[in-house]
């Protein structure tokens, strides 16, 4: 069904005409209510320049619409909200996620698409330097205006929607440019009041309540779990409001194609080095997908570009891991998490030729490595409350690698390990050496490692700015673009983790048995995949994992090769 403001009165015969179904909303779900953006928007932009035409409405009184997709009974159902991203003024691109909605009311969540037309662009960008102006700040409270529609709805006993909906059980999901927004309104959604538009680049930000006094708020819903697909990180499209990007504290999810990018998946519900042991009690999970194009995921997006990834099979795996979040999140279906755990017991249903990486961190674990200690330790070191040393055959190079976020988004940067050897006739190790574990492991069920090959080339002199800089000429050069079938030619790579107690004993895992760690599709972008070992295979083996002593990474030598590491931790 159509919901839209009343009136909205686009022209059938503009620019905007495929923006005419707004004009006849389903009568049950046409209202008055209108948003004024004025306090983050300068103006609503023109479409067009040859002429220009205006749109039917100003800044001061931005209609909401989309298309809703209602589940059968009574309720109360969660609510899920889709934000397109950056497209076409001319496409209508919230009907190109209808068949996500149509899947979530088929899993009893009333689910909605919104369309944000030429509010998805950074229309008031030109002239302002960074950190100025709140951009996107606009599509954030934007998004969640149009929770407190169906808020509304949720509130009014003549609707059919009246009492049908759990509004603390929320999930907003954001495409492209998108995806930060939601994270963005995620952060809003717990404010009184935000920074507004600074009426020139030399005044102070305006403070906008958001207790409902000018029409914005009040917020405060129940928003259980983010998705992101495919979200853009490019200095041009994460946000740049005055409060910065903060780190997210909610379950959050990641499905991406092309390698778009991860920043938001690594600053989520992250370890704070001064405080191991805390968890935010939030999971987060990634999948990605070889072969496939950042537009497939919606239908109307350039719907004819060719893809190793057939569409549909993209839009299935979609279907598929948004399908599991909702009814595992939203739902409280804990069996479904083990499909977030291990993408693998989903193959069932997964197109048969579709190579998938998958990560998940749960809300309870335990970190024995992390690499996010302070710059002052030393290159690569146990993370506490465990303690030992770090050693490597001469072989070996280990090097702790930092991914910087611009001063704008004002985040901590984070690490990653970096395992580097040319080839050798000797097997290049890697080992963790752990002195007495005394932290408590009776809670956990699996040892959980984040791992992603690197290409070859990475073992050079150069230094590690100097490969980010080569592997990202390479993507500009056009080494970048996606070629599953040539990624997945390429080396998979060996490797045996060795798992040893204080009495001697030991166990060897190859670790194909658990996971497989791939090229990457793309030399600039590490794609990184979880590989969880069962702590009852060591226990079988006879290794006493409360006594373990050391794990050793054991690689073959017989090739080249780099591998990157996220952490090592205990886990559900």
């Amino acid at each position: 069904m159509v919901f839209a403001s009343r009136d909205v009165g686009f022209n059938p015969e503009g620019r905007m005409r495929h923006y005419t179904v707004y004009n006849t909303p389903h009568p049950d779900y046409v209202f008055e209510r209108r948003v004024d953006l004025s306090a983050f928007l300068r103006e609503m932009p023109d479409v067009g320049s040859t002429p220009p035409e205006k749109m039917p409405f100003t800044e001061k009184n931005v209609p909401l619409m989309g298309y809703v997709c209602v589940p059968e009974g009574d309720g109360p159902f969660p609510l899920a909200l889709l934000h397109h991203g950056n497209y076409d003024y001319q496409t209508d691109s919230a009907a190109g996620f209808i068949y996500l909605c149509e899947l979530l009311a088929s899993h009893g969540i009333v689910a909605a698409s919104m369309a944000t037309i030429w509010l998805a662009f950074d229309v008031d960008g030109e002239g302002w330097p960074y950190g100025v102006e709140p951009r996107i700040g606009k599509r954030a409270i934007y998004t969640l205006e149009y929770v407190k529609q169906f808020r509304a709805w949720n509130e009014q006993p003549d609707h059919p929607l009246y009492g049908k909906m759990d509004l603390n059980s929320v999930m907003l999901l954001g495409h492209s440019t998108s995806g930060p927004d939601v994270g963005t309104a995620t952060y809003i959604n717990q404010l009184l009041e935000v920074p507004g538009r600074p009426p020139d680049s030399a005044s102070a930000y305006p403070s906008i309540p958001l207790d409902g006094t000018n029409g914005l708020g009040p917020y405060g819903f129940g928003i259980r779990a983010i998705v992101s697909i495919e979200p853009r990180e490019s200095a041009f499209d994460v946000d740049v409001t005055p409060y910065g990007n903060p780190d997210l504290s909610v379950d959050y999810f990641n499905i991406e194609a092309s390698s778009m990018g991860r920043w938001q998946y690594d600053t989520t519900s992250r370890v704070n080095p001064d405080t191991p042991e805390a968890t935010d009690g939030h999971i987060k999970s990634q999948w990605k997908m070889y072969g496939g194009l950042h537009h497939t995921f919606n239908t109307l997006w350039n719907p004819d570009d060719p893809q190793p990834l057939p569409p549909e099979d993209q839009r299935t795996i979609a279907k598929l891991y948004i399908a599991t979040i909702a009814l595992a999140v939203l739902k409280r279906q804990d069996a479904y998490r083990e499909i977030l755990r291990d993408h693998r017991l989903a193959s069932a249903w997964l197109p048969k030729d579709a190579t998938l990486f998958s990560l998940y961190q749960d809300d309870q674990r335990l970190f024995l490595q992390h690499h996010q200690e302070p710059d002052s330790f030393p290159e690569v070191v146990i993370s506490a409350p465990f303690a030992g040393r770090v050693t490597t055959t001469p072989n070996l190079r280990a090097e702790r690698v930092r991914q910087r976020y611009l001063p704008y988004m004002r985040k901590r940067d984070a690490y990653y390990l970096a395992l580097s050897w040319m080839k050798e006739a000797l097997s290049p190790v890697y080992t963790l050496e752990l002195e007495k574990i005394t932290a408590t492991l009776d809670r956990f069920s699996v040892i959980s490692l984040g791992l992603g090959q690197g290409v070859v080339e990475e073992t050079s002199k150069q230094g590690w700015l100097g490969r980010l800089i080569s592997q990202v000429l390479q993507v500009f050069r056009g080494g970048g673009q996606p070629d599953a079938k040539t990624c997945t030619e390429q080396p998979e790579l060996k490797l045996k983790l060795v798992f040893s107690d204080a009495y001697g004993h030991s166990v060897t895992f190859d670790v194909s048995e658990f996971a497989r760690i791939l090229y990457p599709e793309k030399p600039a972008f590490i794609q990184f995949q979880s590989v969880r070992i069962p702590l009852a295979r060591l226990k079988a083996a006879g290794v006493i994992v409360e006594e373990l002593s050391s794990i050793s990474f054991v690689f073959d030598g017989s090739t080249p090769g780099v591998l990157y590491s996220n952490g090592i931790q205990f886990s559900l």
